[in-house]
């Protein structure tokens, strides 16, 4: 496994360079000193690493290398046995879009550049709060060229105003729920467990009963959200960054 790898798309949205060092548990304190340096050579401006919750020991030597915590990850997932029976709106409807809907990609693209609040960049003091919404968008823009992603929009019947949407990938037999966000006029309303639950359902029928997903723990609204749903936890991780651009 490579231990460390440039983020193209982050580094290309920021102008500068992003890294992740890839966790390995075990991995020796000095290995990580090595690989921070190593990231400072090459002049790197971000770099994060997700480790374990429990590697206290890890966790502590990159805070005296100058890594800061940022974000707590919760992977998830669940085994659909039946559909949901759980209530919910009636008056949306789920629908695919597809690379001609190109309006539709348009205000979902507009949904993403403002609605996730509680993202790590986002909340990030060193970094524009900009980079976080450009970074939703391009992995949309980019999700449409790849075949193993579909995303869908969550409109009211009444208006076909989307209220919002989400974005899934199929991995070989499993859904990953890849991104998915409300209309910041609607947050708080429950619109997105209801539309949750519709595409649950749909996978479901679809024979698609493998789903995960990776959701911050400080978003506490879908953290609720999948514990009702419940989708168990499977892995937590502590991401921790290191800005380099003050250092030097």
């Amino acid at each position: 496994m490579k231990e460390i790898n440039l983020i193209p798309w982050d580094s290309k949205i920021l102008n500068k360079k992003v890294f992740e060092i890839k966790y390995q548990k075990g991995l020796p304190l000095k290995t990580l000193a090595k690989l921070d340096k190593s990231c400072e050579k090459q002049d790197a401006y971000y770099v994060f690493i997700k480790v374990d919750n429990d590697d206290i020991k890890t966790i502590h030597y990159l805070e005296t290398l100058g890594f800061n915590y940022i974000e707590f990850q919760l992977r998830i997932e669940k085994r659909l046995v039946k559909p949901y029976t759980l209530p919910h709106y009636k008056n949306f409807y789920l629908k695919e879009i597809f690379k001609s809907d190109v309006d539709d990609i348009k205000n979902i693209c507009k949904i993403a550049k403002t609605t996730f609040t509680t993202d790590r960049f986002y909340i990030d003091p060193k970094i524009n709060k900009d980079f976080s919404g450009k970074r939703y968008m391009n992995w949309i823009l980019n999700s449409l060229e790849d075949n193993t992603y579909k995303i869908y929009k969550y409109c009211f019947k009444s208006n076909d105003e989307i209220a919002a949407f989400l974005m899934v990938k199929k991995d070989k037999d499993k859904i990953y729920i890849a991104l998915g966000g409300t209309n910041p006029k609607f947050k708080g309303s429950g619109i997105y467990l209801s539309l949750l639950i519709e595409y649950l359902n749909l996978s479901y029928l679809n024979k698609n009963k493998n789903i995960y997903t990776t959701i911050t723990a400080l978003n506490k609204d879908v953290v609720d959200f999948y514990n009702l749903l419940e989708f168990k936890i499977i892995d937590r991780k502590v991401v921790l960054r290191k800005v380099y651009e003050h250092e030097r």
